[in-house]
């Protein structure tokens, strides 16, 4: 059994069913703005390009996918996806590579497109992220070169991608070059939603058209002010007959962006400011004793494991980290448990050993670089340098966000790697900033010989492909790099293709397991926390749910107490 079921769903007041069979929220209201505070912007709102949390809570509403996830369900339930514009169960092929799917009928886009969504509409949704002609940032989908023809679509060798086919207005055949056995939920992802080409070929993929971005779900964008505010508003067109997934209570969802920890958790606490949070910024830690102490507050409270990891990436081609030996001592030299403690304790996770979190496939509870309760071994990592000619210590180039809780990481780092003689000269983006203009750009590999990041699964339960992206060498690139320290094992490349094609549940998972150890011996990375969110939310929202699909609350199905402003 996978330990995904930790991820259930936590419903609070006011959801559940009604005694009837009907998972359905029975007291829902159609009413309210639910107003959300922020730290950081949106990575990107064009669903051909967002890869953040943040981005995926906001377009749930705003745009929709063949298949998606169910956030009334319980237990495994909620972990297997389930038809959104797919018109009932896909057809699967003999040999386990093509899919067919009707489309929902009676799914109309927002204005000003204001016509049905058609099967060539997820045709075009693809092709513009991997055209040839597209200026950057490109397309971070690793997913779309499942597809037969992709590749040579991208590379400018042919007109169409031969492996989607609108075969008429209503009918898609998606075929792979080998069989996927998580396509339908890779197909969940907001990549593979659709977009009208007569609309969307007037703006750039990326920032552009984020501004201009056009729904097919229940909420179309009313204004974004990068960097300071974005408003969604009902799509007018959306027919809840058509959308089995989503109940759209509030009418309007209004993101106030540039709010610091502190800032957000004083709005969501005193009445009338704010109501929730969705990029990834909890109580600050000093509050959350407090609020779990207080019988009114702590009702407002859910501690959620989210599948993510937080992670040292070190750069194997410059600098120091190039040699083993120093990776090695990095992994030793680490007091885990500090790292917890300085981003929340036991509310923020477990000290971390492996690439895979405990809630996929493959994991293993295994540690390569064990020290005692988890807080460091300095003089094994001391020994590890002398031995990489480093017997005086090194100093290493580090990236890192530079919100309170990242710098809180990065001070108890530099403290446990002192310890064992390693130095960190250090550079602090603002929020994810730290990738785009560092982690994700080769020429900027001398500055991240460390690089603080985390990984999130792209899809829970049967979701380890995604850290493949992250590990595999022959998807490094100069710029939109997911492999941020260049990573490149033959045998690991190998294993992943295996791991990806594998159409038994059981003999992809053993090769997981491969992968983690490989990786963990070449101390490619240096795993942190198993994390554990803890969220907050105002007194008059009613069924927060999380969903491990998000990792959030799901804004789609949640509501506002009508006795409140």
């Amino acid at each position: 059994m996978l330990l995904a079921l930790v991820l259930v769903a936590s419903a609070c007041d006011d959801g559940g069913d009604d005694g009837t069979g009907d998972p359905r929220p029975t007291r829902g209201v159609k009413r309210g703005t639910l107003r959300v505070h922020s730290h950081t912007d949106v990575d990107a709102l064009d669903p051909g390009v967002a890869y953040a949390s943040f981005d995926f809570a906001l377009l749930r509403g705003m745009v929709r996918e063949l298949y998606s996830f169910d956030t009334r369900l319980t237990g495994e339930r909620s972990l297997v996806p389930v038809p959104d514009l797919a018109d009932g169960p896909y057809l699967l092929s003999d040999d386990g590579r093509t899919y067919t799917f009707r489309i929902r009928r009676g799914v109309k886009y927002a204005p000003p497109v204001d016509r049905e969504v058609k099967a060539a509409d997820f045709v075009y949704a693809v092709e513009r992220q991997l055209d040839p002609e597209q200026p950057p940032p490109g397309s971070p989908n690793p997913y779309a070169r499942l597809i037969s023809g992709a590749d040579d679509f991208a590379a400018g060798r042919a007109r169409s991608i031969s492996g989607m086919k609108a075969t008429d207005s209503h009918l898609l055949k998606i075929t792979l070059d080998r069989p996927a056995s998580d396509f339908p939920s890779i197909l969940t992802l907001p990549f593979f939603s659709p977009v009208p080409e007569e609309y969307a070929s007037k703006y750039q993929l990326g920032a552009d058209y984020a501004k201009h971005v056009v729904a097919s779900g229940p909420y179309k964008l009313d204004q974004y002010l990068p960097g300071r505010r974005i408003q969604l508003v009902r799509n007018e067109n959306w027919d809840p007959r058509t959308d089995p997934l989503r109940s759209a209570w509030v009418d309007k969802v209004s993101v106030d962006i540039g709010r610091s920890e502190a800032e957000i958790q004083q709005a969501i606490e005193e009445e009338g400011q704010a109501d929730l949070n969705l990029d990834a910024v909890p109580p600050p830690v000093d509050d959350l004793q407090r609020l779990f102490n207080d019988p009114t507050l702590s009702r407002r409270l859910a501690v959620e494991t989210t599948g993510c990891v937080h992670y040292l990436t070190m750069q194997m081609d410059a600098g120091p980290t190039t040699e083993l030996a120093v990776r090695q001592a990095v992994n030793y030299a680490i007091d885990r448990q500090a790292v917890v403690l300085a981003i929340g304790g036991a509310y923020a996770g477990a000290p971390a050993s492996t690439v895979l979190s405990p809630t996929l496939a493959g994991y293993s509870a295994f540690d390569l670089y064990p020290s005692q309760d988890a807080a460091g071994d300095p003089d094994k990592a001391r020994a590890l340098l002398a031995e990489a000619g480093y017997p005086n210590g090194v100093t290493l180039t580090y990236v890192g966000r530079s919100e309170a809780r990242w710098k809180a990481l990065y001070e108890v780092l530099e403290s446990s790697l002192g310890r064992a003689g390693i130095k960190l000269d250090p550079t602090f983006y603002d929020g994810l900033d730290a990738y785009s203009k560092s982690l994700r750009l080769r020429a900027k590999r001398d500055e991240h010989h460390l690089g603080a990041a985390r990984w999130c699964p792209d899809v829970p339960g049967n979701g380890a492909r995604s850290v493949g992206v992250l590990l595999d060498g022959r998807l490094i690139r100069p710029t939109a790099n997911n492999n941020y320290g260049s990573y490149n094992n033959p045998k690991v490349n190998q294993l992943i293709d295996q791991a990806y094609a594998a159409r038994d549940e059981q003999a992809g998972t053993a090769l997981w397991g491969q992968i983690d150890r490989l990786v963990m011996e070449d101390a490619a990375w240096a795993p942190l926390v198993y994390d554990r969110e803890t969220f907050f939310w105002s007194s008059r929202v009613r069924n927060w749910t999380f969903t491990p699909w998000l990792s959030n609350p799901d804004i789609t199905n949640l509501w506002l107490d009508p006795n409140t402003p």
